[in-house]
């Protein structure tokens, strides 16, 4: 608002002080009489209270002080500690201004803090092998097979702290066992130190047995599973050393230009292994189902690598009769049955023999394949860890199938796939040159 808007300022009239009342006479007699009613009104003038409300009085008093003095804060008050350690690492926290135990301080009386200090501080007798070889077990609370680990829950003798008596108690316990890994830097004779070994299985230059290490394998279960290639070729040896991996997209020309003819050049001794299971000439004990067509028949059995007994870890393998079908690229409309046989025969036998039923199974065609001859592996969806089923490795086989149905004839072989493969792989350096040319 503008200064020219503003109403004129105008000082507003007082009043002259009224002159002082002087009481009258009657006035000042009718303020005795009312002094008079008043004090002998009994509203005005209340009894003192009796002796036992006041001594009720001064007891909550008390009690008042008593309760604002134990909400006193502790303050500079001497605490004792139950050791010097203790001690120094309460002070480290107090000096590094440590929340935590600023505030339980400040938050608790003395006695109180005294027992945290106590709990915090105390440290119960060093575990040895005397209380160890206590341990009465109960039951398996968790068993992982991929990295050698067991759980269990049992009992040991209590220790002995303030509430208890110790040894004469037991409190449940749990120990977690597992398997050490074999160092690389160690100067242990690991073959050497087996004491006994079993042959499980043998199939042309691949065997697998158990071992035990410095005892009787009659007397507990073996300490190794043990997997042996005699007559090892350069591409054992790189396919069992540790080495990069790296990202492969092989377009449709690459396979027809590269691939497939690395495939034909492959000498059939390193699938001999695959025709003496097809022709029953090994593991015939452990052929699970057969369907002894040529064209649309397979053999399921479990694989090379599973013990038949941990059945967490199953794992199974069809192989195809067919000897044609060397990978997923031959795949064709016409294989759709034989890979749904595969499916339903492979999660019947998996439910009969272990109660594994198909929604508790893993199918999948590897690409690529280690060895050119079209097979598809099952395991379990508890074994995890195992790069065989990661994403750049393994095409599900219920994938597979639905490709085929939906898809026109020859999908794979028009699809660019995308693979992880390693540095000494045969393929690497010319698929590599190929892949960047594309």
């Amino acid at each position: 608002m503008s200064s020219a808007s503003r109403a004129p300022y105008q000082r507003l009239a007082t009043r002259s002080p009224s002159p002082p009342v002087v009481p009258s006479a009657a006035n000042q007699e009718e303020e005795i009489d009312l002094d008079e009613l008043t004090r002998n009104d009994p509203r005005f003038n209340p009894p003192p209270p009796p002796w036992w409300q006041r001594a009720l009085l001064i007891i909550f008093v008390i009690f008042m002080h008593w309760v604002a003095w134990k909400l006193i804060p502790v303050g500079d008050k001497p605490i004792e500690y139950p050791d010097d350690s203790c001690q120094k690492w309460v002070g480290t926290c107090f000096d590094g201004r440590s929340t935590t135990a600023s505030e339980e301080v400040n938050a608790v009386s003395a006695e109180d803090l005294q027992l945290k200090l106590r709990a915090m501080c105390a440290s119960p007798p060093a575990v040895d092998l005397a209380l160890l070889k206590q341990f009465r077990f109960e039951k398996i609370l968790d068993s992982d097979p991929v990295i050698h680990r067991i759980v269990l829950l049992g009992t040991l003798p209590t220790l002995p702290t303030d509430n208890n008596d110790g040894p004469n108690d037991r409190s449940p316990a749990i120990i977690s066992l597992q398997k050490t890994h074999f160092s690389a830097a160690s100067s242990f004779p690991v073959v050497e130190a087996i004491g006994d070994f079993k042959l499980i299985e043998q199939n042309d230059i691949y065997s697998e047995g158990m071992g035990w290490y410095f005892s009787s394998s009659t007397e507990h279960d073996p300490d190794l599973k043990i997997s042996i290639i005699t007559n090892a070729t350069p591409l054992h040896i790189a396919k069992k050393s540790k080495q990069k991996q790296f990202l492969i997209r092989e377009t449709p020309e690459i396979y027809r230009s590269i691939v497939s003819p690395y495939i034909t050049t492959i000498p059939p001794e390193r699938t001999q292994w695959v025709i003496n299971i097809l022709s029953h000439k090994t593991e015939v004990d452990k052929i699970l189902f057969e369907d002894p067509s040529p064209t649309d028949g397979f053999i399921v059995l479990p694989d090379f690598k599973w013990d038949c007994t941990t059945i967490s870890q199953l794992y199974l393998v069809a192989l195809v009769h067919a000897s044609d079908i060397k990978s997923l690229r031959d795949l064709r409309k016409c294989h759709i049955n034989l890979l749904k046989s595969i499916r339903r025969e492979v999660a019947r036998v998996s439910m009969e023999k272990w109660g594994i039923g198909r929604d508790s199974l893993r199918m999948f065609i590897h690409y690529q394949p280690s060895y050119y001859h079209l097979h598809v592996h099952a395991i379990t969806l508890e074994m995890e860890g195992w790069k065989g089923m990661s994403v750049a490795h393994a095409h599900l086989l219920d994938d597979v199938i639905s490709l085929l149905e939906s898809e026109a004839e020859g999908v794979f072989e028009r699809m660019t796939l995308t693979y992880a493969i390693t540095e000494l792989h045969p393929l690497w350096d010319t698929v590599r040159g190929a892949q960047e040319a594309f």
